[in-house]
C-alpha cells in the first residue's frame, strides 16, 4: 500500500447547444483546429482517429446550427484555412473535400 494521499481535482467539460443539440464543445474545436493545420478534412479526421463521414457530420451539424459556414470546401488540392479577422465575424475556415 502506498503512502501518497490521494489528491482531489475538479474537473469539468464545457459545450454549447442550442435547442437542446450540441453545436461545439472540445472535439469539435479540436477537429477544426486540425482542418486548419492540415487543409483538409480528411486529414484532419485521420489524425483524430475518426471516419471522415463523422467528421463531415460534425461539420455540417455545427454550420446548420449556427446558420454560417465554419468550412469553406474546395474540390481537391489544397486549401487555407483563415479564422474570423473581427469580431462577431464568422470563421472562414477553408478546407478541401474529400
Amino acid at each position: 500500500m502506498s503512502d501518497r494521499k490521494p489528491r482531489l481535482q475538479v474537473r469539468s467539460k464545457i459545450w454549447l447547444e442550442m435547442d437542446g443539440e450540441p453545436v461545439f464543445g472540445q472535439g469539435r474545436e479540436d477537429l477544426l483546429r486540425l482542418i486548419r493545420k492540415t487543409g483538409s478534412i480528411n486529414a484532419a479526421a485521420k489524425e483524430m482517429g475518426i471516419s471522415y463521414r463523422k467528421a463531415w457530420t460534425y461539420i455540417d451539424a455545427m454550420e446548420k446550427r449556427l446558420g454560417f459556414p465554419l468550412v469553406a470546401r474546395q474540390k481537391g488540392g489544397s486549401a487555407e484555412a483563415n479564422p474570423p479577422s473581427a469580431p462577431g465575424q464568422p470563421p472562414s475556415w477553408k478546407s478541401s473535400t474529400r
